[in-house]
């Protein structure tokens, strides 16, 4: 089973016995830049996170766009998709 955008984070067992993952991400990395960014360039560049609007509740008083975080330092492409993961 492969991920999917607008999946759910679900766990299922496949015939085999091994643990397949989905997954729904929170948000998605805007910067222009494409796969085989060297990454320095990553890096260095400003990344703006766009987070989905069932995400937003709780950082309309963070930034003046509710719905977009902006940082440096991420190493990631443009539309990687934003996960949070959190221990069970």
């Amino acid at each position: 089973m492969t991920a999917r955008k607008g999946e759910s984070a679900t766990g299922e067992r496949e015939r085999d016995g091994a643990l397949s993952v989905t997954f729904h991400p929170i948000g998605r990395v805007e910067n222009g830049l494409p796969l085989g960014t060297p990454g320095d360039t990553l890096k260095a560049a400003q990344s703006r996170i766009i987070l989905e609007p069932d995400f937003t509740p709780g950082l309309d008083q963070l930034e003046k766009e509710p719905r977009v975080l902006v940082v440096r330092g991420l190493d990631a492409v443009d539309g990687t998709p934003v996960l949070d993961l959190k221990p069970a």
